[in-house]
């Protein structure tokens, strides 16, 4: 196991004994970077070890509050708040930390009682925090209802009903950079019948009929102009929740796509590729390749209002 650079392309290669434990919590889908980028913490068992980067040199082990009512060993779903603070579910109890001085940020917060707790306990959830709110994520229920946890004001500001069927453990949900609109998938197992909605917060009202997404079975997250970049078999896909159509359809590798700012950054244990989001290249990159009329289906792609005439005429 290696931590690599996309930026600089340099790797780092932690010593034997961490990469052991790292690989173990990685293949179970329990290690997440901070958002500053110094720290990578993994959950094992009823802990969570924090490693420095880029050495990941263990810092310091940090044992995970559980909720009243439960006993026994749970597995645990970590994220990162944009403030470098982590969240972490374990055993139906969300909680936050500084995973610099190993401070928990507050008192944890039970999310359940009775059945829903040993339901939530057992299975955990994915924890998507809101933007902007480092104390708020979604956090996800039995039969899919998700709720927008509050940890400063230790109560839920309002809930959703998302669809119960997942694929694997791609995001079926992802929010904009605001922290105010939040898109969610559905219907994901059925045949080429996927579909998008935008949902605005704290109401939860949806600002636009769902588009259709066809095989889409995961949401990679929103570049900075708003635009959701979602993925399907060999294609991300680019959407925006005033529009009625899919803005783009990229055919790309079979890689581990993120947004990182105003990019999409695709990575493979050889090395990584890098999309640009910026309107003003993609233009760019068009007028190079096309020079004439556009053709009646081109036109009928271009969103309401945009001249009809040859591109870059302008």
């Amino acid at each position: 196991m290696r931590l690599l650079d996309t930026s600089s392309g340099v790797t780092a290669e932690p010593a034997h004994g961490v990469q052991q434990r790292l690989l173990t919590a990685w293949t179970a889908g329990q290690t997440i970077f901070t958002s500053d980028g110094r720290h990578l913490v993994a959950a094992e068992g009823d802990s969570m070890t924090v490693y420095a980067t880029p050495r990941l040199t263990p810092e310091r082990t940090l044992t995970l509050p559980s909720a009243p009512g439960t006993r026994g060993s749970f597995p645990a779903s970590l994220a990162a708040a944009d403030d470098g603070s982590v969240l972490a579910l374990h055993a139906g109890a969300l909680s936050r930390w500084n995973p610099a001085t190993g401070r928990r940020l507050g008192s944890p917060l039970p999310l359940a009682q009775g059945p829903d707790l040993a339901w939530l306990a057992a299975h955990g959830s994915r924890v998507l925090p809101r933007p902007r709110h480092p104390a708020q994520a979604l956090v996800r229920g039995r039969d899919g209802v998700t709720r927008l946890r509050d940890l400063g004001a230790r109560r839920s500001r309002g809930a959703f009903q998302a669809d119960p069927d997942t694929i694997g453990d791609w995001p079926s949900q992802a929010f904009d950079a605001t922290g105010d609109t939040v898109a969610v998938m559905s219907n994901m197992k059925a045949e080429h019948a996927a579909t998008i909605e935008f949902l605005r917060l704290p109401d939860f009202h949806r600002l636009a009929p769902p588009l259709q997404a066809g095989d889409t079975y995961g949401l990679v997250g929103f570049g900075p102009d708003g635009y959701l970049i979602s993925r399907s078999p060999d294609h991300l896909g680019v959407w925006r929740w005033n529009t009625t159509k899919e803005i783009a359809d990229l055919a790309v590798p079979d890689y581990l796509w993120s947004v990182h700012g105003a990019t999409v950054r695709g990575v493979t244990d050889t090395g990584s590729v890098t999309l640009p989001l910026d309107p003003d290249r993609w233009r760019a990159q068009l007028c190079r390749a096309v020079h004439r009329p556009l053709t009646r289906a081109e036109r009928g792609l271009l969103p309401h209002g945009t001249a009809p005439g040859e591109p870059c005429t302008d």
